[in-house]
């Protein structure tokens, strides 16, 4: 079932589902699909517009609307690194040592997050899922469990939540 109500984002329900979706498109972004996580449609209409109004502002200020996986920022970095490097806007042994930095902290922070699952005894996939933004409402107790795990203080966690 696909409800419009004229606006430029449509929700809908995928096959076999009871959870709403949210569809729209930024443009040279492409299509951007949210599950909405409620069944309620009035609830759904409400998420909807959120995030449709949120991705529409970090497009207009220059940011993407999809999230970047730590990989895909990793990846980006090094190649902004060698770039500036080349071109003489940073010193040119930046190119050489802090390529190899981010990705050995990119290789430790992937076996840390199996290592944090089976910590905090969550599925894998719930963590990718906060890290994408896809599931943003942790109760307390579970921000507090993630904050421990990763030897932080919640508040930490909450401001890079804000950041993202």
């Amino acid at each position: 079932m696909n409800t419009n109500f004229s606006q430029p984002y449509s929700i809908y329900r995928r096959e076999g589902t009871t959870n709403w979706w949210v569809r729209f498109s930024i443009k040279g972004e492409g299509q951007i699909r949210r599950s909405l996580e409620t069944a309620d449609e009035a609830e759904a209409r409400h998420k909807a517009h959120e995030i449709w109004y949120e991705a529409q502002y970090r497009a207009k200020n220059g940011l993407k609307a999809k999230p970047s996986s730590f990989a895909k920022v990793a990846e980006e970095f090094i190649a902004l690194v060698e770039r500036e490097a080349e071109r003489g806007e940073r010193p040119a042994y930046h190119a050489r040592d802090i390529p190899p930095v981010v990705q050995r902290y990119r290789e430790q922070r992937r076996m840390t997050a199996n290592a944090l699952a089976e910590t905090l005894d969550w599925p894998l996939v719930e963590l990718y899922r906060i890290e994408s933004g896809d599931r943003t409402d942790l109760t307390l107790d579970e921000l507090e469990r993630l904050a421990l795990a990763l030897h932080l203080e919640p508040a930490d966690l909450l401001m890079r939540g804000q950041n993202h």
